[in-house]
């Protein structure tokens, strides 16, 4: 629901909004800054349906316009084999004749006395220029592990198509395995089938997987993935199974003539200590976790990766 309140930030005079996706004007507004800053838009998103209550604005309004901004995602993750609430944080902004006022300082301050009791934990991806700035509100850097895989060319082979999203009926198969995918990785989200329509839809201008999409009638699962390096290495960035399967011998079945090896950017349960490395990004992964959860440690000592498209 949507809320507001009259706020002063060092002297400057805002109005603090959330919530406010159907609001026509704020909303537009929201998009002329992804645009600006991001490259981006909501506005189709939102206006195909996908934009869901989950997804939460956090904004600072002047004079009509939103000069400071935070999205928060609220998001279910199986991880681990346990279910947990928790909370991503995306486009991060604030309008540059506003920088430096402490604008985003007063946006992530809000959204963590409403969430860091409230949830697993919160996180967050960030750039490179952003790195110095988390810490100081009790984020802390958490690095993330690839698994890299052989791919022997004796395998037996699964026959997979690619799906096409201009199809109704290809839309709704993903959108079913993705919406409750059975958790065969290490950190499985749950329930936000909107965020996979996002980037599989064209949707986002800066980030698409909508033509890295393929789909298995044998093992119900559809796979995002893409080949490099002339067609020998495959990256796989997530599968959306039915039902319990295993997502290394998946990969072997399913991979393109001609690939022998594959990059995992999720973490199988059974991937071996010895196939595993840091994922090496400019950016950074950021967690702020309850401390009254006791799963907490555990999670930040795991070596796991977040797939890229559960990411905000």
């Amino acid at each position: 629901m949507q809320s507001k309140n009259d706020v002063s930030i060092n002297g400057l005079k805002l109005e603090f909004i959330k919530d406010y996706k159907t609001d026509d004007k704020l909303r537009k507004s929201l998009n002329r800054m992804t645009e600006k800053i991001f490259g981006f838009s909501f506005e189709n998103w939102y206006k195909a349906g996908y934009w869901s209550g989950s997804c939460i604005p956090y904004s600072l309004v002047k004079d009509g316009e939103i000069v400071s901004h935070v999205t928060v995602s609220e998001i279910d993750f199986i991880i681990d084999g346990k279910t947990k609430n928790c909370v991503q944080l995306g486009t991060v902004m604030t309008d540059n004749r506003y920088r430096n006022m402490g604008l985003s300082a007063y946006l992530l301050n809000e959204i963590k006395r409403e969430y860091a009791d409230n949830s697993f934990m919160i996180f967050l991806y960030a750039s490179k220029m952003a790195l110095n700035f988390y810490p100081k509100f009790g984020f802390i850097k958490k690095d993330e592990y690839k698994v890299d895989i052989p791919i022997p060319a004796d395998r037996p082979h699964t026959k997979i198509r690619k799906l096409d999203m201009s199809y109704e009926a290809d839309r709704s198969t993903l959108l079913r395995l993705a919406e409750k995918p059975y958790p065969i990785h290490r950190m499985s989200m749950q329930n936000n089938p909107g965020l996979i329509a996002f980037y599989s839809m064209d949707f986002c201008s800066v980030i698409s997987f909508s033509d890295s999409l393929y789909y298995s009638d044998e093992e119900d699962a559809a796979i995002v993935m893409e080949t490099g390096d002339g067609g020998r290495k495959l990256t796989v960035y997530d599968i959306y199974s039915s039902k319990d399967a295993d997502p290394l011998s998946l990969v072997e079945k399913t991979a393109p003539e001609g690939v022998d090896r594959a990059e995992l950017l999720f973490t199988p349960f059974n991937a071996p200590d010895t196939y595993m490395s840091k994922y090496k990004d400019e950016g950074a992964w950021f967690v702020m976790l309850n401390p009254n959860d006791p799963d907490g440690q555990k999670f930040i000592e795991s070596k796991l990766m977040c797939p890229i498209p559960s990411h905000t």
